[in-house]
């Protein structure tokens, strides 16, 4: 993840604020709209619910198929739609009030998103790395005199011809050869082998 730029220069939502930080803050504030746009009122009003009840008032003579409809309240039914379910009116503000939630978590995530996605660029603008200044070049000569250095005469090439009127300082240049013609040949030499060695065998055993 990309670490990047001066935090003293930066606030939280700008592209160049480290996105890791950027995820955590964005975190906190799904929580808070969380809990400011539903949680909170769906806290409240299912601990007022009264359809679960303690465990003193279930009847002693209770069956099983009795028992597994009734709502015993603990610390987790208290606060659950469970306890709320005959108030109609609470029931129909909290799905309002849900509905309007995701609604904005799905609008807060695409401005994350955005607001990475630029953290992502200028971080990468920024990272210098060797790669930024690394150029393949094909197609070179292959009528090399003998006893020529390739690498050192491609390296002057490029430091006095690759921009002009300018000299540029080239630090290493590595040679590498195309093989694929080569691996092809290799390739078909190795299923002709393959091929060869059945029909010795197919002659040993007589059936050719």
């Amino acid at each position: 993840m990309p670490m990047c730029c001066d935090l003293e220069e930066l606030n939280f939502l700008s592209p160049g604020y480290p996105m890791y930080f950027q995820f955590l803050k964005f975190g906190i504030y799904f929580l808070m709209v969380l809990l400011v746009f539903s949680g909170i009122f769906n806290y409240i009003t299912s601990s007022k619910g009264d359809n679960c009840i303690s465990r003193e008032m279930v009847p002693e003579d209770v069956t099983y198929n009795e028992i597994v409809k009734i709502c015993v309240k603990d610390g987790i039914n208290e606060y659950s739609l469970a306890n709320k379910i005959n108030d109609i009116a609470d029931l129909e503000k909290q799905e309002i009030y849900n509905l309007f939630t995701i609604v904005l978590l799905f609008f807060l995530l695409q401005f994350l998103r955005k607001i990475q996605k630029e953290t992502a660029v200028i971080c990468d603008e920024r990272d210098i790395t060797a790669s930024d200044f690394t150029a393949r070049v094909r197609h070179f000569p292959t009528d090399w005199a003998e006893n020529i250095d390739i690498d050192e005469e491609v390296k002057k090439f490029f430091e006095t011809h690759a921009l002009p009127g300018k000299t540029l300082k080239v630090v290493n240049v590595s040679c590498v050869y195309d093989v694929h013609e080569k691996l092809a040949q290799r390739k078909i030499i190795q299923e002709k082998t393959i091929l060869k060695q059945k029909l010795y065998a197919k002659r040993a055993e007589g059936t050719i």
